[in-house]
């Protein structure tokens, strides 16, 4: 109950100011680190920015490391072909001739009724 007052008041004042519901959150989000950092630096007057640059990631040069990770990131590694065994494969095509043949109006065009190669 209390999620849904607080979801229509935001939306009236979004309709009110003229705005999207998201868009007021994201103002009200940037207002508020805005605050805190004008607060910190209110305390500590003395505080100057890091001349050291922000740590990136490094580079790879490596080819076997950009081969890696390019095969982690496709989900290589643990591919294992599936295999269906003969049984199992001919149980499934005599059931399709089974089905296709009590109807053949319905799923002729989708599965063709002439007998399948082995």
């Amino acid at each position: 109950m209390k999620n849904l007052l607080k979801t229509v008041r935001n939306s009236i004042a979004a309709a009110m100011t003229g705005r999207t519901i998201e868009q007021m959150e994201t103002e009200q989000r940037r207002d508020a680190v805005k605050s805190a950092v004008d607060d910190y630096l209110a305390r500590h007057p003395d505080w100057k920015p890091s001349q050291q640059p922000s740590p990136k990631a490094k580079p790879v040069t490596d080819s076997k490391i950009k081969t890696r990770r390019i095969m982690k990131t496709l989900g290589a590694g643990g591919f294992q072909e599936y295999v269906v065994s003969p049984e199992l494969l001919e149980r499934a095509r005599a059931k399709c001739r089974e089905v296709v043949a009590s109807d053949p109006v319905r799923y002729s065009h989708i599965i063709e009724s002439a007998p399948l190669r082995a």
